[in-house]
């Protein structure tokens, strides 16, 4: 909100007035990020830099701010907070009865179940995604369920947050 008001003011001013807002609005920024040390082995920095690299991170704040948020998610899926995540399944589509006890399973959790989008990989064989958000433990019971069922060939269930709680 206060963000907001800044740019609001920023947008609004002029000369002399401009240059006081552009400070302050420099300072809100730098006021919303912490800066803190963290002592480590040489060779434990030198691996992290080289992941760093590895996947594409531009810094090692970046990089530290995404192994918080994976264990702020990994948090609230052990908590048994609502989370949400996508089940992927893949399966023969010839096997009897399959499509129908697919659709049974997604029917008898409508709380959990979003979306869902079926793609046709060949003649034999179809991949599903299912978009998934309620507790943790009734997402893991969904995707038991599903992937329990006859003729299931391969599934995983990616979690991850609502969102609310991490930033």
């Amino acid at each position: 909100m206060l963000k907001r008001a800044v740019y609001r003011m920023l947008a609004e001013a002029t000369g002399a007035e401009l240059e006081v807002l552009r400070t302050a609005s420099q300072y809100y920024v730098m006021a919303e990020t912490v800066r803190f040390t963290v002592s480590l082995e040489r060779e434990l920095l030198e691996g992290f830099d080289r992941l760093c690299k590895q996947r594409g991170w531009t810094n090692r704040s970046e990089a530290i701010r995404d192994a918080i948020r994976r264990q702020l998610v990994e948090q609230e899926w052990a908590a048994g907070d609502e989370v949400a995540g996508v089940i992927t399944l893949l399966y023969d589509h010839h096997q009897p009865g399959l499509a129908e006890r697919l659709t049974h399973v997604q029917h008898h959790a409508l709380d959990a179940v979003i979306s869902t989008t079926h793609v046709h990989l060949d003649e034999r064989n179809c991949l599903e995604f299912i978009a998934v958000r309620g507790t943790a433990g009734d997402i893991l019971c969904l995707k038991n369920d599903l992937l329990g069922l006859k003729g299931v060939k391969h599934g995983d269930l990616t979690g991850t947050s609502t969102g609310r709680r991490i930033q």
